[in-house]
């Protein structure tokens, strides 16, 4: 609001009433006279004061015009801020839009990284987040079960971290798939049996930049248990198949017959039909082992069993002997009995002929004519004499068993220290002949000395011979 003030100039209006005044009343006395000059006075500083007024006046009439002025600058400026407010205004709604665009990509951007966690974390597999210096970047829960991390260790050098790989070249790997961009996997186990198949792969940005290293972790002990299993039942499948004994295997709950391998069809001649999903005790051969179900029940609590020279009968009506033994195990949470019989018929008869051979020995050895004793080649010591020498030299048998031929002094002759047995080893076959030697009694006979070495269990055996040609030439 603006207040414009008028001034009207009265100055000569004011000096003709005083001068009328002046000339109407010539004769006033002293007072008036001193009133008039007081009045003079007055209206001389009225006048003053309106010329004073009236520079004001002037001055006021510049401010107000400065004033108009300034109020039409004002007005100008007002319009232009009110243009800028509603330009700020539709700038504001056009940042309001952006914002609620930027929140949108960035509650997006929120699910997508949710989204790709869980992804990554219901896969199970361990994943590592690696920069160019490998230093970590992030990383999946699984991570946690290979590695002591944290969260707080993203930044760290993931070769600072103890893990439980054996996998000690890890860091020089990582380093070579940055400088070679080709990728490395690996099969690496653990300190506690696990296994896990280690990828290493560049880190490439949308723009196909090379930024890091993304190294996986995936757990593979399933699998390599299945393969070893698999390797492990290859080998008893090839060793079932090619084995020299009979091999049955029995379902441990039914006592039916699983399986059987191709040695016992062709021992037994049944084919494999006549064997598979039977019971074992209705199978014709082996019911003098396990003649009934309550027989069957009994082998089951014992969990090995052991028959030696046990017969069996063919398909063809012939008896073998057979040594039979059975043992309980697992197979994929599974019991079963495994029998193994093996055909002791022709160990047997070589048994018996050893037996009979060895009782024929043992006679001829206690019946000959002829001094025969046996010495150990390593120690020297005589461990057996027969009761021909012992009557020849009239000593006991004590007197030479477990002792050193050196040691035996009516046989200095023959072998008279250490140092010429070792000598006598290296000249095999040995002859002496026309040895005197001293019996008990004192009487001197000459004899025949010959050695022969052999083996026995893989073990040198001296059989030495001592024969009396003075009792032959006495005849």
């Amino acid at each position: 609001m603006v207040l414009l003030i008028v001034f009207k100039d009265e100055r000569e209006i004011v000096e003709q009433t005083l001068l009328k005044q002046k000339i109407g009343k010539p004769n006033l006395s002293s007072r008036q006279q001193e009133l008039e000059a007081e009045l003079r006075q007055l209206n001389q500083d009225l006048l003053t004061s309106r010329e004073q007024m009236q520079a004001s006046q002037e001055e006021l009439k510049s401010i107000n015009e400065e004033l108009q002025s300034t109020n039409e600058e004002l007005q100008s400026t007002n319009e232009e801020l009110t243009t800028s407010k509603e330009e700020m205004q539709s700038l504001n709604e056009e940042l309001q839009t952006v914002n609620a665009e930027l929140q949108n990509k960035l509650s997006d951007f929120e699910q997508a990284n949710n989204d790709m966690k869980n992804l990554l974390n219901s896969t199970e597999i361990a994943t590592l987040f690696l920069d160019k210096e490998l230093n970590i970047r992030r990383f999946t829960d699984a991570v946690t079960k290979l590695f002591k991390i944290r969260s707080n260790d993203a930044g760290r050098p993931f070769t600072d971290l103890v893990n439980d790989l054996n996998y000690p070249d890890m860091g020089r790997d990582s380093r070579n798939v940055i400088k070679n961009l080709a990728p490395i996997q690996n099969t690496i186990g653990t300190g506690d049996g696990r296994w896990f198949n280690v990828r290493i792969m560049p880190y490439r940005t949308l723009d196909d930049r090379i930024d890091g290293i993304v190294i996986t972790f995936t757990d593979i002990t399933s699998s390599k248990k299945a393969e070893e299993a698999l390797v492990m039942e290859n080998r008893y499948r090839r060793l079932f198949e090619s084995a020299k004994d009979g091999i049955l295997i029995l379902n441990e709950e039914t006592g039916d017959i699983m399986d059987v391998n191709p040695y016992l069809i062709e021992m037994l001649g049944y084919s494999y039909e006549q064997f598979v999903e039977k019971a074992i005790w209705e199978i014709g051969p082996f019911q003098d082992i396990v003649a009934n179900k309550e027989k069957f029940s009994e082998l089951r609590k014992k969990k090995f069993v052991r028959y030696e020279n046990l017969p069996l009968q063919t398909a063809k009506g012939k008896e073998i002997k057979v040594e039979f033994v059975s043992t309980s195990y697992l197979v994929n949470n599974k019991k079963v009995i495994q029998c193994i019989i093996r055909d002791i018929t022709e160990r047997k008869r070589i048994e018996e002929a050893l037996a009979l051979a060895e009782t024929r020995y043992h006679h001829l050895f206690e019946s000959a004519k002829e001094g025969i004793f046996y010495i150990d080649s390593l120690t020297g010591k005589i461990t057996d004499v027969n009761p021909f020498l012992t009557q020849l030299l009239g000593h006991p048998k004590e007197e030479f068993v477990k002792k050193t031929i050196w040691e035996l002094k009516f046989l200095k002759n023959i072998i008279a220290n250490e140092d010429m047995f070792k000598e006598l080893k290296k000249d095999k076959p040995v002859n002496y002949e026309n040895v005197q030697i001293e019996t008990a009694t004192g009487q001197k006979i000459n004899i025949d000395f010959t050695l022969n070495m052999y083996i026995v269990d893989n073990h040198e055996v001296m059989q030495c011979f001592i024969r009396n040609f003075t009792i032959v030439d006495s005849k």
